[in-house]
């Protein structure tokens, strides 16, 4: 069975922080009485915990987690979780390009993802930056030529374009990243 994880940290101020984790079944039937599995109220002192017991819960379940993760770090994690370094290169090579473990990094938005991509004109051959939303909606962007700031945009589909990444204004990037999003959902609606 398919379960999905949410998690939330709220703050209180009688009782503190706290987090909420609860456990839904994908079946056939939104009935909450057979969706729903499981859910604690845990009183947690960080977004760290809250983040660790989501991901523990999670693993203990066979779940996936289907709301942001409350740190970077555990963001990232999670991320390399869905889509690990192994499909990144395996995407990657079967565009023909080089990549490897070392050269991957994970960012946490589109935002980021953009601001990285942009930030410098001589990325090394074979550099890659991924996003990750979930194992089926990912947005790999690998360097494919020496020295320069030319990103093979690789989706799950496969290959889709050629970006030249720091000619790109910040907002027009990240405009330029979500339409690679729209046409994925696109894609997905239309299996």
């Amino acid at each position: 069975m398919l379960y999905t994880v949410e998690h939330q940290k709220i703050e209180s101020t009688i009782a503190g922080p706290y987090t909420v984790v609860v456990f839904k079944h994908r079946g056939p039937r939104p009935d909450n009485r057979t969706a729903f599995v499981a859910s604690t109220v845990t009183g947690i002192q960080t977004p760290e915990l809250c983040d660790q017991r989501a991901l523990t819960y999670a693993e203990n379940f066979g779940a996936t987690i289907v709301t942001p993760m409350l740190t970077e770090q555990f963001a990232l994690l999670h991320m390399e979780r869905m889509l690990p370094r192994e499909s990144v290169i395996a995407g990657v090579r079967r565009c023909e390009e080089a990549c490897s473990r070392e050269s991957i990094g994970y960012y946490r938005s589109i935002d980021a993802l953009a601001e990285k991509v942009r930030s410098s004109r001589n990325w090394t051959r074979g550099e890659t930056f991924v996003w990750v939303s979930s194992p089926n909606e990912y947005l790999i962007l690998t360097q494919i030529a020496p020295d320069s700031c030319e990103m093979l945009v690789v989706l799950p589909s496969g290959a889709d374009d050629v970006l030249t990444a720091y000619r790109f204004s910040q907002e027009d990037l990240v405009q330029k990243l979500l339409c690679y999003l729209e046409v994925m959902g696109e894609a997905a609606a239309n299996i």
